[in-house]
């Protein structure tokens, strides 16, 4: 959502833009007249030429200000949709993975124990209640691949765009894998709702048509796991 700073922002730098092409004008315009009877100059055909393009230059800074001014909040709105959107869609991946077994536990466990990988785990640690935002960390600092899945579930890119488009209001569950396996990584098999406040029927139908085929599927608390 766009907020009131955004708004101030974009005047103050529109602004700035409508200033600082009056002032260019005004001194290139003093400049190219004063400069040729102070000097002398008899030939002046490249001053006019250089002056022109100056001039021209701004009057684009005035033009590009006052086009800013006149940006309704709406207009605001859609821009900065535009741009989150890209922002959020871009590709985050640029294997291979971070190896920092240490920083990555922290995020998803508080801590990193490796006597939670030892025994009958066989090298693997679960999870429950990631949030959208922990996730997003995870992706950005490079502890797991966005495109991987977990047995035919939406992909992690998909299940965490999934979560922000409804305000992150979804969490996830899955495991982490020890840094001595081949397959070392985190992969995600669960999402759920954290609470059913405020559950809207159009999404919970997103919800279900989301999620497609799941090996358990709670439709009443929203929630989806895949083996």
């Amino acid at each position: 959502m766009i907020t009131k700073q955004i708004v101030e922002n974009t005047k103050k730098t529109a602004k700035t833009n409508i200033i600082g092409g009056i002032i260019w004008m005004t001194v290139c315009v003093l400049l190219f007249i004063v400069f040729p009877v102070i000097t002398g100059v008899e030939n002046l055909t490249e001053v006019l030429i250089m002056g022109v393009i100056l001039t021209l230059i701004g009057i684009m800074f005035l033009l590009i200000g006052i086009r800013r001014a006149k940006l309704s909040e709406k207009e605001l709105q859609i821009a900065y949709e535009q741009v989150m959107s890209k922002k959020k869609n871009a590709r985050i991946y640029d294997g291979p993975l971070n190896k920092d077994i240490k920083r990555r536990d922290e995020l998803i466990f508080g801590d990193y124990d490796p006597l939670e990988y030892s025994g009958n785990s066989g090298g693997v640690r679960k999870f429950n209640g990631v949030s959208a935002q922990r996730l997003r960390q995870l992706l950005e600092e490079n502890f797991t691949d966005p495109d991987i899945d977990q047995n035919g579930s939406p992909s992690i890119m998909e299940m965490l765009e999934f979560s922000e488009k409804w305000n992150s209001k979804y969490v996830f569950g899955g495991y982490a894998v020890e840094i001595w396996r081949d397959d070392y990584r985190v992969s995600l098999d669960s999402i759920w709702r954290e609470d059913l406040e405020n559950l809207s029927e159009d999404e919970r139908k997103a919800f279900m048509d989301f999620v497609g085929e799941v090996d358990e599927l709670d439709e009443e608390n929203m929630s989806a796991w895949w083996d």
